[in-house]
């Protein structure tokens, strides 16, 4: 567990913008020495989960279904694994004043 608090602590220091103040992200240390770090209903729409992304060299995964999204990466720093999760809702689109909005016919096909 030291080897990953102290990975932690070299990440933040390198990277200040992964700290559970700047990014929102709340970060823990599992019993098997993963860093863990997750946000619910984020309100950055992943912004947090792609900076880990970038920092980390991973790709993130990212699902979603209609607005709700949810995103995961998974790597290792400094010989530790590292696992972020973020989860956020897409805000609705804003149709300008005087636009019609065209929604789907109910029923299914005819």
């Amino acid at each position: 567990m030291i080897v990953s608090a102290v990975a932690l602590t070299e990440l933040f220091t390198t990277y200040p913008a992964l700290t559970p103040e700047a990014s929102g992200l709340t970060w823990s240390l599992t019993p098997a020495g993963v860093l863990h770090a997750e946000a619910r209903d984020a309100g950055d729409g992943g912004l947090a989960l792609r900076l880990c992304a970038d920092v980390l060299g991973a790709t993130p995964l990212i699902s979603g279904r209609g607005r709700e999204s949810l995103g995961e990466v998974v790597a290792v720093w400094r010989g530790v694994p590292v696992e972020v999760w973020e989860s956020w809702t897409t805000p609705a689109p804003r149709l300008p004043l005087g636009a019609v909005a065209v929604l789907p016919a109910a029923g299914g096909s005819r």
